[in-house]
Parts: C-alpha cells; sequence; structure tokens
C-alpha cells in the first residue's frame, strides 16, 4: 500500500521508498492512521486497491525483521537517553546561581525558585520522581525555550518548590516553570513545572503513584484564544479521572475579548500572566478557588459531576450562589461549590442562540429574579437546607439527613465488640454514639480516649462501622500531631466525628498542645481554613475519638473535663473471630441495623454536659500526659522547704539540675499549672535584684514586704542555690522518710 502510494508521485524511487517505511518506528508519533490520511489527500482509494497476495511465511518473517528493528531503535533511544542524562547533569552541575536581573526573570517578575543560569539562559533541571536529572530546558534573555536533544521529558517534570516527601499533603502543578514560580511565591508548599499540557498526565500519574496520600492540585492554564483550549482541556480530563485531585483556574479582572488575539495569546492564559496583570494576592486567591474531582471515592464517591448539557429551569432548580467569593454550589451536594467562573466554563454547552449571539445558560440563570442566593456556607446538622451561619449571614447547609430502611439483621457482634472493649463502660459510649443519631447538631462536652495495651483488639473496625454509619460525616485517621500543629483545619469541616489512631501527644510540650486541644474539641462554633478553599464558619458538632497504646496518649491537665478515658488490658481473640467481624462491615444490612438500633436507643438518662469520671485509668492518663518540666514543678511547689523560690534556683529544679537555663514559657506554665505564682516584684538577695516564684500561700506574699520576701527566701541558704535541684531531691527524700 505505501508503495502503491508512493509511486504516484513523481520523484518515485523504490529503494527510497522502502528505506522511509522501515524508518517508521512504533510509538514515533506517525501511526498508520497518519500515513492513510495523507494517502487519502493524494488520491489513494481503498476502495479500488487490491493488495498483493502474501505468504504465510513472508508476514512473519517481516514481522521478525519489524521486532528486530523496533527492538534496536528501542536500544538506541535508551543509549541516547542516558547520554543526554549525563550531559543535562554535567551542565547543571556547571551552571550558577541565577541573576535576579536576568532578563527572562524580569520580564516574568518571578523570583527564580528552582531555577539556575547557564552562560545566558535560565537552565532548568528536568528531574524523575527519584531525583534523577534526565533532560534540561533552557530559556533564553529572549524567551525561547529549547530541550536539551535526546533528553526524555514525559513523566519528569521541575521542582519548583519545596521537596515532596511520605509527609506531603498537597503538590500542586502546573505547565510552565514562571508559572509554578508565581504559584509558589504566593502559597508555597510543594510544586512542580510539567512544561507543557500533554505531560500533565504522566506527572500526575508517576506523582499518584509515588504519594498516594497528597491531594494534587492542577493549576490549569485557560488557553481560552487557542481552539479547544489545550491547557484547560489536559486538566480537566486528569481532573475527572484520577481521585483526591482537585483544580484551580485563573480569574483576571479585566481579561480581553477573544477577538484581541495579540493580548489573548501573549498576556491572559496563566498563573504568572494573573500575577503580572493582578499581583499575586490574586494568584492566592484564585487557587483558594479549586473545584474537586467528580470521580474522587474517598469519602463522598457519590458526588456527580456537573452536567454538561442544563437548561436555565434546571440551574435554577438544582444551583445556588454563594456571595462571598462567588461561588456557585449544587444544592443537593453544596459542600463542593466551585467559582462561578468554572461553573461557566464547566456549563459552557448549555446556551440558547439568539441570532447569531451564543447567550450561555449560566450567565442567564446568574441575572434571572428566581436564582437562589446566599452569602456563605455552614454546617448545622438538623437544620434546613437554607439557614443562617453562627454570624447570622444567610447560608447553604452542608448538612443532609442520612436515612436508615428498616433493619433486617441483628447487630449482635456490634455489641458484643463494643462490651469487649470499653467493659464497664460500653453502655455509656453506645449512648454516646446514640445520641450523635438522634442529636447530630448537639455536640456533648466530652469526647472519648481508648487505651489499649494489646494491639490487635480490632479498634478500628469500630472505626471501620462509624466511617460506614455516617459516610462523608466522619473523619478516618486524623493525624491529631499535625493539626494542632497546623493553621489548617479543613480536615474537620463537616464532620460529626473525627477518629485519632495510635496518638501520643502527652508528654514534652504539652501545654501548648493542650491549650489548642481545648480550642478544636468543643468549642460552640470553630472558623473552618482549609489550605486549599474558601474560608466560612459553622456549627461544631464534631465529636472526638481517640485511641492509643500509650498511658501519655493525649495532653490532658488535673481539671480535665474533655476526656471520657477508657483503658482494657484484653487480648486479641482468635482470627475466625475477626474475620466475622470485618466480612460484616461489607453487609449494608448490617451497617444500616447499627444505625436503626442506635436511632431507637433510649438515651433520656444521657447528659451531653457530664463531667467524665476521674478514673483510675483517667488518672494514669492525666500523670503520664504531663513533661518533666511539670512533674518537677509539682515536686518544686511540695518539697521546696521555703515559699518562695529565687528564679535562677527554680530552673534548676525544673531542669533537672542543668546549667545555663532560662525561665522560658514552657517553665513558667508548668509552674503556674503547679499552683505556684509569679511574683510581682523584684527584691534584692544580697545585693542582688532577683525575681522570684511564690510557691505556696500565695496570699500571704502578694502583699509582704520586700524584706519579708527576702527573709523567706533565706531560708534556703544561697550556697545551696547553686545546686538547688540536688537541695530540693534531699528535701523530698525527708519527707518520704518521715512519711
Amino acid at each position: 500500500m505505501w508503495l502503491e502510494a508512493s509511486a504516484n508521485c513523481s520523484n518515485f524511487k523504490q529503494s527510497s521508498a522502502e528505506s522511509t517505511w522501515k524508518s517508521v518506528k512504533a510509538g514515533g508519533g506517525v501511526s498508520l492512521g497518519t500515513l492513510y490520511h495523507f494517502a487519502k489527500q493524494n488520491g489513494f482509494d481503498i476502495a479500488s486497491f487490491h493488495p498483493p497476495v502474501i505468504s504465510s511465511a513472508e508476514i512473519h518473517a517481516r514481522r521478525r525483521q519489524r521486532e528486530e528493528a523496533d527492538a534496536r531503535a528501542n536500544e538506541q533511544r535508551q543509549l541516547t537517553a542516558e547520554a543526554a542524562a549525563r550531559q543535562a547533569q554535567r551542565d547543571w552541575d556547571s551552571s550558577e546561581p541565577i541573576s535576579a536581573n536576568h532578563p527572562y526573570v524580569v520580564k516574568k517578575g518571578i523570583k527564580p525558585f528552582g531555577a539556575r543560569q547557564y552562560d545566558v539562559d535560565v537552565i532548568l533541571a528536568i528531574k524523575d520522581v527519584d531525583g534523577t536529572i534526565h533532560s534540561h530546558q533552557r530559556i533564553a534573555p529572549s524567551g525561547d525555550k529549547r530541550y536539551l536533544a535526546g533528553g526524555t521529558k514525559t513523566g519528569h517534570f521541575v521542582n519548583v518548590g519545596n521537596e515532596i516527601t511520605i509527609a506531603t499533603d498537597e503538590i500542586l502543578i502546573a505547565e510552565g516553570w514562571a508559572t509554578c514560580a508565581s504559584i509558589f511565591e504566593a502559597v508555597g508548599g510543594c510544586v512542580v513545572a510539567a512544561l507543557d499540557a500533554p505531560n500533565l498526565g504522566p506527572v500526575v500519574k508517576v506523582l499518584r503513584s509515588r504519594y498516594p496520600q497528597a491531594k494534587i492540585v492542577l493549576c490549569a492554564d485557560d488557553d481560552y484564544g487557542t481552539e479547544g483550549n489545550p491547557g484547560f482541556t489536559a486538566a480537566e480530563k486528569i481532573w475527572r479521572s484520577v481521585n483526591n485531585v482537585t483544580m484551580c483556574m485563573p480569574e483576571f479582572s479585566n481579561r480581553p475579548d477573544v477577538s484581541n488575539e495579540t493580548l489573548v495569546h501573549k498576556s491572559f492564559v496563566d498563573f504568572n500572566d494573573l500575577a503580572r496583570a493582578d499581583g499575586i494576592e490574586q494568584v492566592r486567591l484564585c487557587l483558594n478557588r479549586e473545584y474537586v474531582c467528580p470521580a474522587e471515592t474517598t469519602e463522598s464517591n457519590d458526588d456527580a459531576p456537573i452536567a454538561a448539557v442544563m437548561s436555565v429551569e434546571e440551574m435554577i432548580q438544582n444551583f445556588v450562589f454563594i456571595g462571598d467569593g462567588s461561588f456557585v454550589a449544587n444544592i443537593n451536594k453544596p459542600n463542593k461549590p466551585v467559582s462561578f467562573s468554572n461553573f461557566r466554563q464547566l456549563t459552557a454547552a448549555s446556551y440558547t442562540m439568539k441570532g447569531k449571539k451564543q447567550l450561555l445558560h449560566a450567565d442567564e440563570w446568574l441575572k434571572h429574579e428566581q436564582r437562589r442566593t446566599v452569602m456563605t456556607l455552614t454546617f448545622r446538622p438538623g437544620h434546613s437546607i437554607f439557614t443562617e451561619d453562627p454570624h447570622g449571614n444567610t447560608a447553604v447547609n452542608t448538612w443532609r439527613p442520612i436515612t436508615r430502611g428498616p433493619a433486617t439483621v441483628h447487630v449482635t457482634p456490634f455489641l458484643e465488640h463494643v462490651k469487649y472493649l470499653f467493659g464497664e463502660y460500653a453502655d455509656k459510649f453506645l449512648d454516646w454514639l446514640a445520641h450523635i443519631e438522634q442529636k447530630p447538631g448537639e455536640l456533648p462536652h466530652y469526647g472519648w480516649l481508648h487505651i489499649a495495651r494489646e494491639t490487635g483488639t480490632g479498634r478500628n473496625w469500630i472505626a471501620s462501622v462509624l466511617s460506614r454509619l455516617w459516610k462523608g460525616y466522619f473523619a478516618a485517621n486524623v493525624d491529631l500531631g499535625a493539626l494542632l500543629e497546623s493553621q489548617f483545619n479543613g480536615a474537620l469541616a463537616g464532620k460529626l466525628m473525627a477518629q485519632v489512631d495510635e496518638i501520643r501527644e502527652g508528654g514534652s510540650d504539652s501545654f501548648r498542645h493542650a491549650e489548642k486541644l481545648k480550642s478544636i474539641v468543643n468549642p460552640e462554633f470553630r472558623d473552618i481554613n482549609p489550605k486549599f478553599g474558601r474560608q466560612f464558619t459553622e456549627f461544631n458538632a464534631c465529636r472526638w475519638l481517640a485511641f492509643s497504646q500509650h498511658a501519655n496518649a493525649l495532653p490532658l491537665a488535673d481539671n480535665d473535663r474533655r476526656w471520657w478515658v477508657c483503658n482494657t488490658e484484653e487480648k486479641p481473640r482468635d482470627i475466625g473471630y475477626y474475620i466475622k467481624l470485618y466480612a460484616a462491615l461489607n453487609d449494608e444490612g448490617f451497617i444500616n441495623a447499627i444505625g436503626v438500633f442506635l436511632a431507637e436507643r433510649d438515651i433520656s438518662e444521657f447528659n451531653a454536659g457530664e463531667r467524665p469520671p476521674l478514673s483510675q485509668a483517667k488518672q494514669d492518663a492525666i500523670n503520664a500526659s504531663k513533661s518533666t518540666s511539670q512533674r518537677n514543678a509539682e515536686d518544686l511547689v511540695r518539697g521546696w522547704e521555703a515559699d518562695i523560690i529565687v528564679n535562677n534556683a527554680a530552673v534548676l529544679c525544673l531542669n533537672d539540675g542543668e546549667q545555663n537555663g532560662k525561665m522560658t514559657s514552657a517553665l513558667k506554665n508548668a509552674l503556674m499549672d503547679a499552683g505556684a505564682e509569679a511574683g510581682a516584684r523584684v527584691v534584692k538577695i544580697k545585693g542582688e535584684p532577683c525575681r522570684y516564684q511564690i510557691l505556696r500561700n500565695a496570699d500571704k506574699w502578694r502583699v509582704a514586704q520586700p524584706h519579708e520576701i527576702s527573709a523567706e527566701i533565706l531560708k534556703i541558704e544561697p550556697n545551696f542555690w547553686a545546686n538547688a535541684h540536688q537541695t530540693l531531691l534531699d528535701s523530698l527524700s525527708k519527707m518520704e522518710v518521715s512519711r
């Protein structure tokens, strides 16, 4: 067929045609379809073509020749790629720090994150997921870009932001380096450049495989002036097909019409263009306006993508406009709104022609007098779809009641396992769960901490049941340590329960954690600050269930009233027991029956404001959660033979005799927790000004005269202050002997 079609050319030469045919490689970018297309353009007619009869032996021989040729070509490509990788590494090693005054850097208005300079060019290392350099891109001062000949780019990328690790929770991906530099300047984090739209998919694939826990944020180009909008199209395809992927678009304040081709193609398509046009703050705001992958299957896999074609009436029925940030939410699934700009693009196929003018239904919906409008989102269990947030703003409620069918199976395995784990507190725990089912919007004053010395008792089975029972409203395996350290709390948005596994946050630095923990466990309202997304305020309905093997699981104060502590010494049961339990997880009827049981359970005696008892398990947890300085502070208050101690001596006692310590905030807090009080004045001891701590009898010493305070301090000879820790230990030892 190839030879016959080629023979029509005036310069046909059979040996050259055969050589050209043999040079066509699999995966080389030219397919049989392409050849057939050009052949038809040059008069080839498949209907009149009668190929010569080829023997089976000849077919096999040709196939073998092709396979051998492909193998040689693949080997050569591999050798070329390896040589290019070595050259890329040499060039990168020879490069120098890039000047902030490089013409391309100045033109783009960026800080040259992740780049170096090679001769007069910007040079970017193109690496794989393991950090190996495979190629590079050089950008001339004029902006002309070129790749290293023979280097491989597919699935490789330029790392512009922070190093990606197994602990990374978000990875932002864009096309160009300058775009990524603007993104990193706006929000920081892990940012990589795929370098072009076709490479977005391969880069997402390798990063998703290596870092399955990380959310991927596609920062798409909006090539609205190019046919097919390749930047948006490539990103949207990934967004719709890969789990845990979100997508953001640049939104310009004054973008030119498509008819202005010069401006469209040069200045208004990506996040770097946005930074130069509207400022870096607008980049940050647009990155917050993400929309979430409809294929996501983590907890809300019943999400449906926005229909491509809808009438204005259907939009009025199904969507609500959110004034704060100009978002659009599906009334039936409002917890994942999209910006109006993105909604407009997603529904671009919904339009009506008026003469030659195309009227987008999204624009008509926005202007329609029956369009429903609120100011914000909120979470308010037990209330209607349209409600108010804690500040009195009109809001769409992300809560939707959970429907239960009639119970058709027994819940005995569930009740027996709760009894096995919670022992004497099993009924109290079941009442607490039933209260969630019956009164989801009423927050109890306490959560549960369950401590088990043995592994393999099946506590995670309880968490798995609850995650199915309150699907979408249950936050599983919350990293409490990271949450306590972070300014972001989006993981708690719209949740009835947060479950923490293998927690161990007591002990060192526990005061800071304790104060932060109080602020997230049971406040009436919560400001939700997601790392990516709009801030809003919701009614706090999130209960806490924490599992640990350690007594120092949580930073608990002596007067704690926020945690019911239960421990078990039970041994794991036989494997058959757990096989049956985990098989039940796949029975929707079993999960439904548990919901019905909790809904019908009598909780008339349940007191949501009850203070958990100071059981032995809780006392053990309180003691174990104390830091060394807290325990030393208690010993100091109890054992120092004077009511007052100078700060220098107190620090030695709190730090186990370690010299050169300072009275830090943590030490002050430890003393305060132990009942001590910082002195309000400076007194002179042996002519030296000293600050002091009142350990006991504060009412007396607050009003005492300086000479009285000095006399009390000097009950302990200053010579002993230098060895204050040993002085304290001797005093405690005497107390034990006398006891």
